[in-house]
């Protein structure tokens, strides 16, 4: 819990500071910060007992907001990898807020069987390469991947930013073959 608490220290000390940056550069090296902090936090979750994972709903609740409404603050949405735009990030018929995200098909929790192909729409919960965080699933980005659009590059990646992603599913994890802008999240 000890972990836990600094994370939270140190999202909110980004956010505080993230509002008074007096420039482009200091406002960017702080997103990095905060984008490397989310992702540690999403680690540390996914490494949590499901009972611990409930309380940890249930203290963040109350410290956060619910963009969609969908029963999970906006703080644990980022951490489990699901869309902040989305009540039913991984199209399972099950509210985020009441979802574990651990029913998949071939029991791996990515959701997919292995060999199949995976979609996401959404905004960015992180990306911190090569892991991409978008519409509740986490993707590899490789030397492979293709970016769709007019200087659109990995370098364009950014936390919030609305896109599509195309890959596949493989023992587990999952590859982003393909990635493309999208105005319409």
């Amino acid at each position: 819990m000890k972990r836990i608490a600094f994370i939270l220290l140190a999202v909110s000390a980004f956010c505080s500071s993230a509002q008074a940056a007096p420039n482009y550069k200091t406002a960017r090296t702080e997103a990095k910060t905060l984008a490397r902090a989310e992702t540690k936090f999403a680690k540390l979750v996914a490494k949590l007992s499901a009972a611990d994972r409930e309380k940890l709903k249930a203290a963040l609740e109350k410290s956060g907001t619910d963009s969609d409404s969908d029963g999970a603050s906006d703080l644990y949405e980022r951490a489990r990898g699901s869309d902040l735009c989305s009540i039913d990030s991984d199209g399972d018929g099950v509210d985020d807020g009441d979802d574990q995200f651990e029913d998949s098909p071939d029991g791996d929790g990515d959701g997919n069987p292995d060999g199949t192909e995976v979609e996401a729409k959404g905004t960015i919960a992180s990306f911190v390469d090569p892991i991409l965080i978008v519409g509740g699933k986490t993707f590899t980005v490789t030397p492979q991947t293709v970016f769709r659009g007019r200087n659109f590059t990995k370098e364009s990646l950014v936390a919030g930013q609305c896109i599509e992603v195309e890959g596949h599913g493989l023992n587990g994890a999952n590859t982003a073959d393909k990635i493309k802008k999208d105005d319409d999240c």
